[in-house]
C-alpha cells in the first residue's frame, strides 16, 4: 500500500507545480506569486462546504469535486483518517 500512497503525493505534487508553472505564465513576475498563493488557498474553500456533507454526497459529486487537486487530496486524507479510526483500513 505504500507504493500506491506514495504515487498519490508525487501526482498531487506534480500538479501542484503545473498550477503554479500556469498562474506565473499569466501574470507579471512580480504578481504571480501572491496571485498563485491566494489561487492556492481559494481552492481550499470548497472543502469547508462539502467536508461536513459528505455522507449524503452523490458519487458524481465527490467525483467532480475531486478536480480540484486541494479538494482531491483534502477528501482524500479524510476517507484514509475515517477508516484508520474505525480499524477497518487493510495494509
Amino acid at each position: 500500500m505504500m507504493i500506491v500512497g506514495t504515487k498519490g503525493i508525487l501526482y498531487y505534487m506534480h500538479m501542484v507545480v503545473q498550477t503554479a508553472t500556469y498562474i506565473i505564465s499569466h501574470f507579471l513576475a512580480n504578481s504571480s506569486a501572491a496571485a498563485g498563493g491566494v489561487i492556492f488557498f481559494l481552492s481550499y474553500i470548497p472543502f469547508s462546504f462539502l467536508s461536513p456533507r459528505y455522507a449524503t454526497l452523490s458519487t458524481m459529486t465527490k467525483l467532480v469535486s475531486c478536480l480540484d487537486m486541494n479538494m482531491a487530496m483534502s477528501l482524500g486524507m479524510v476517507v484514509i483518517g475515517k477508516f484508520e479510526g474505525t480499524g477497518e483500513a487493510n495494509y
